[in-house]
């Protein structure tokens, strides 16, 4: 799916490295608030051959106050955002082809700095072999921007800083009954533009270009139309392209293994659920292992026809950069309401919590996001979309990070065909 990132919602809490095999929930029923389909509400699109274009403009208006994510003298600004994109889908009945582009330019007021020019290039193919059996392939290449509240942002930095991966995939399923089998790799590579401080000096992020290669399987037995078990192996490969002797080179070698379910539990709660070990070694002799458990979760509970409550957890183990941090394993748990209040007015109000435990270093870092916004229809060609947020980010130990609090506020408009 297509997304065009606004002002609130851009990259925030989204890790840059995606699951290569997602686990999906079930979708036969149970859905939820925002997985009912409205097609009196949804756009046309535009006809052309075999395929169907979605084009979109988003304009956005917003505030923060606090741009640069400083503990005091903390600077407000107002933010306009341009993004036009574009997402083609085929409408033929066997195999399918989509492709998606997007731009996201955004202007600050005041801390010019924090300007960006974003975009996203993707391509995707299925080909269907037999049933449910398929082979698929996907091509990425976007330039995209490190939120100031991950554990990886430096402390220091004065300005954004872009990130641009490349990334390639190939996935293929096979299904025989109740068995269902999965192989995947993908490569992806991350190249990190410079940066400016606090004060205005370069800040140099060249040394945190890398390369990470991953290959996965998975087996999957079905018990029900919408319950299933299933058991995943991952090796991932991390490249870094600085290869010294000093502790910012983190290559290292990861071995995973999850194991999990999704289910229908009862005809108003679904549950998504995996649970495993991982094991990451560093080439450099002098940084130590991370290994730890690591969980994504989720439970979706649709307390009325109109109101789904929706539980997330997820653990694993992050790229850092402090030099003498191997890592940090990232926790996470939040809570989200979604309510439709009008056909075509949607509510929703979330609390997220995040604990960043640091390996190798005595650095704890705490993350309290709570938001709320509203999703309003007016026609099948405009949509309105204010969202309002709080955050405030804790960092504690001998090697802390940025601390800071910061209240963002967006109102976005997009105009559909």
């Amino acid at each position: 799916m297509l997304l065009v990132p606004g002002v609130v919602s851009a990259q925030t809490y989204a890790p840059l490295l995606d699951t290569d095999i997602p686990v999906a929930m079930p979708s036969q029923r149970n859905r939820t608030v925002l997985e009912r389909p409205h097609p009196e509400l949804a756009p046309l699109g535009v006809t052309a051959g075999g395929f169907r274009l979605y084009p979109v403009v988003g304009l956005e208006a917003g505030y923060t106050s606090n741009a640069l994510g400083s503990a005091a003298g903390a600077r407000q600004d107002a933010i306009l955002s341009f993004n036009p994109a574009v997402r083609v889908e085929s409408q033929w009945s066997r195999h399918a082809l989509s492709a998606g582009l997007d731009y996201d330019a955004r202007r600050y007021a005041n801390v010019t700095a924090k300007n960006q020019d974003g975009w996203r290039t993707r391509a995707e193919g299925r080909l269907d072999i037999h049933g449910d059996s398929n082979l698929l392939a996907s091509l990425t290449y976007e330039r995209t921007f490190e939120d100031q509240y991950v554990g990886s942002f430096p402390a220091n930095a004065g300005a954004s800083i872009a990130v641009r991966r490349s990334a390639a995939l190939l996935r293929g399923t096979f299904v025989a009954n109740r068995l269902r089998l999965l192989a995947s790799g993908d490569v992806n590579r991350f190249d990190y533009a410079d940066s400016r401080t606090l004060a205005g000096a370069p800040l140099d992020q060249d040394y945190r270009d890398r390369k990470v290669y991953r290959a996965s399987t998975r087996a999957e037995y079905l018990f029900a139309a919408d319950s299933s078990a299933f058991v995943q192996m991952t090796y991932r490969r991390t490249r870094y392209d600085v290869r010294t002797s000093g502790l910012t080179d983190r290559t290292s070698k990861e071995y995973r293994i999850v194991a999990g379910f999704v289910s229908d539990v009862t005809p108003v709660i679904r549950a998504a659920a995996g649970i495993g070990y991982a094991n990451r070694r560093y080439d450099q002799p002098g940084i130590r292992p991370v290994r730890d458990l690591v969980a994504d979760v989720r439970v979706d509970w649709n307390v009325t026809a109109l109101t789904t409550v929706s539980f997330v957890g997820r653990r694993g183990i992050e790229e850092a950069i402090e030099p003498n941090a191997a890592g940090y394993v990232a926790t996470k748990v939040g809570i989200r309401a979604d309510h439709e209040l009008l056909r075509n007015l949607l509510l929703d109000l979330g609390v997220d919590r995040e604990r960043d435990k640091f390996k190798g270093i005595a650095r704890n870092d705490r993350l309290t996001r709570v938001s709320a916004g509203a999703s309003y229809t007016m026609s099948r060609n405009v949509l309105l979309t204010p969202r309002l947020e709080y955050v405030r980010r804790r960092s504690e130990g001998a090697f802390p990070g940025p601390s800071f609090k910061e209240v963002r506020f967006a109102l976005r408009a997009s105009f559909r065909i």
